[in-house]
Order: structure tokens, then C-alpha cells, then sequence
């Protein structure tokens, strides 16, 4: 079993990956020169024009790809990440401590 690639037709469709065996699927983007240089290795042939056994980019597609290329393309996928946040230290410079700052754990004994 592998992966089935389907793009909707087109110029702004997004590419889905579907695995066959889970039946999961992910959302890799639009479609993009490094996926079609990934699905050239794979044996698939592109075109501007309509032409017999090539692919143009706004045809709806749906390919069988292998296990190996399907895990590249996942990797491809639209990562949603948290931003890094800065977040200042927090320097209490009391030289003043007294037992209210013990408790509270705000003393600073530097």
C-alpha cells in the first residue's frame, strides 16, 4: 500500500495526501516546484499545454504514489507551530527581604 495524492482542479488548489492503509490525510499546500520535482522522480511528467500522458497543474489529479515518496511529501506539510515567545527575566533587585517575600517565594538573595 502507499499514498494517493488528489489536487482539485485549478491554479490555487491545495494538494491532499491520503495514506491508503489509515486512511489518514494531510494537507501538504499548495502545489510547488521542490513537489513537482519530488513527483518528476516519481515518474510523473508535467505540461503547460494539453498533451497526451502528462499532467497539467489546473487538471484535477489523483495519484498513486509510493510509501517512500508519500512520507517526503508528509514531511512537506503545512506545519502549525507555536511562535517563540521572549519572555524577560524577572528581576526582583529588593534588598529589602522581609518575611512576607520569604513566604511568597519573591526573595532574592543575589
Amino acid at each position: 500500500m502507499g499514498y494517493v495524492l488528489i489536487k482539485e482542479s485549478g491554479h490555487n488548489s491545495n494538494l491532499t495526501l491520503i495514506n491508503q492503509e489509515t486512511h489518514a490525510s494531510i494537507i501538504i499546500g499548495k502545489l510547488t516546484l521542490g513537489i513537482l520535482e519530488i513527483l518528476k522522480g516519481e515518474g510523473y511528467t508535467f505540461s503547460s499545454t494539453k498533451e497526451d500522458g502528462k499532467l497539467r497543474h489546473i487538471d484535477k489529479w489523483e495519484l498513486n504514489i509510493s510509501q517512500e515518496v508519500g512520507q517526503i511529501l508528509a514531511k512537506r506539510a503545512l506545519s502549525i507551530t507555536k511562535p517563540v515567545r521572549k519572555q524577560k527575566e524577572k528581576i526582583n533587585k529588593n534588598k529589602n527581604i522581609d518575611a512576607l517575600d520569604v513566604l511568597l517565594g519573591l526573595a532574592n538573595y543575589n
